[in-house]
C-alpha cells in the first residue's frame, strides 16, 4: 500500500512522474516502479521530503489504505460467502459428514432468513448422526422452495435449532 500513498500524494499535490522523479534525482521509470512495488526504505526520507510530507505521514497513508483495502476485501468475502452459501456447504458436505455437521452449525452455511441447511443426500446426514434435539424439522425429497432453486436438487432438509441444545 505504500506504493498507492506515493501515487495518491503525488498526485494529490499536482505532480508528474517526471517532477517527482527530478526532486529525488532518479528516472521517471523509478517513480513508475516505486508506485508499482514498494520503493527501499532508506529512500523513504527523500521520498517524503519531495511529497511535503513527513515519512510518518507516508507510512500512515500506506497503513489506512491497506486497513481500506483489508474491510472491503472483507465484505467481498462475506458477500460472496453469503452469495454462495449453499454451494459450499454442498461441496464440502460431499467431503465427509463431519464436516458438514461442523459447518451447518455456523450460520455463514445457512439460509439466513429461513435457518434451513439442505443437503444434497439424506445419507450424508445420517452418517453425520445429528443428534435429535439439534434439528427441529426436516423434509424429505423436496421438489420445491428456495433450497431447490439455489442447488438444483435436494434430497434431504432440516432446519437446525440455534444455538443447538446440548
Amino acid at each position: 500500500m505504500l506504493s498507492l500513498a506515493i501515487r495518491d500524494i503525488r498526485t494529490q499535490r499536482g505532480l508528474t512522474q517526471q517532477e517527482l522523479a527530478d526532486a529525488i534525482g532518479v528516472s521517471k521509470m523509478t517513480i513508475s516502479r516505486w508506485e508499482r512495488q514498494p520503493p527501499p526504505e532508506d529512500r523513504l526520507p527523500e521520498i517524503a521530503r519531495a511529497l511535503q510530507c513527513s515519512v510518518r505521514a507516508l507510512l500512515e497513508r500506506a497503513a489506512g489504505q491497506a486497513v481500506e483495502s483489508l474491510r472491503l476485501e472483507c465484505s467481498h468475502v462475506r458477500s460472496d460467502a453469503e452469495a454462495n452459501a449453499w454451494r459450499n456447504a454442498i461441496a464440502l458436505a460431499r467431503l465427509s459428514p463431519e464436516i458438514t455437521l461442523m459447518l451447518t452449525t455456523l450460520p455463514a452455511f445457512l439460509d439466513p432468513d429461513s435457518g434451513v441447511v439442505a443437503l444434497t443426500s439424506h445419507e450424508l446426514i445420517t452418517r453425520a448422526n445429528l443428534p435429535e434435539n439439534w434439528v427441529r424439522e426436516h423434509w424429505n425429497t423436496v421438489v420445491t422452495g428456495p433450497w431447490v432453486e439455489r442447488l438444483g436438487s435436494v434430497e434431504w432438509a432440516l432446519k437446525l435449532v440455534f444455538p443447538p441444545k446440548s
